[in-house]
């Protein structure tokens, strides 16, 4: 199996030699970015194996498009299309989406639960006491906690 050093060496030897180092750097980055999204994938066991091998191996293309002939406009498309079919085939979108929905669901459950324990601190007699009881020091913040949760009904 290769180095990092290798693999970003083949990398760069197969990028076209009029390259910038700002494309290189760019390359290097994306290249880092996809290894990351990968392993999170493989911890949720989202991405085959067979897969990661194919993804490790993805290379971002670089085409020179002139804006103002469109000269490569076609191909930067043809391109992503490509790129498009590569992310849904190795289900890198699948598997983003459906972390996207567990994220925005942890942030709405996070919401609506601080909100309820606000009013419910804010207008509950027993949270005075238990506040009382943790001032005393006979009633630590972690047990208070706990006796909250079971006001909520939600332990």
């Amino acid at each position: 199996m290769a180095t990092e050093k290798e693999n970003v060496m083949q990398m760069i030897k197969e990028l076209p030699d009029d390259i910038t180092l700002e494309d290189i750097m760019y390359h290097l980055y994306a290249r880092e970015k996809i290894i990351c999204g990968l392993k999170e994938a493989d911890e949720g066991k989202k991405v085959s194996n067979e897969n990661y091998a194919k993804i490790v191996k993805w290379t971002p293309k670089i085409v020179k498009v002139n804006s103002k002939t469109s000269e490569n406009f076609e191909k930067v498309i043809e391109l992503i299309e490509e790129h498009k079919k590569f992310l849904e085939e190795s289900g890198i979108i699948e598997n983003y989406k459906e972390n996207r929905i567990k994220s925005e669901t942890l942030q709405i459950l996070k919401y609506k639960i601080t909100k309820k324990v606000e009013s419910l601190i804010s207008s509950n007699s027993a949270i005075d006491e238990y506040i009382r009881l943790v001032m005393d020091k006979s009633l630590d913040p972690y047990s208070m906690a706990n006796l909250i949760i079971k006001l909520l009904g939600i332990e």
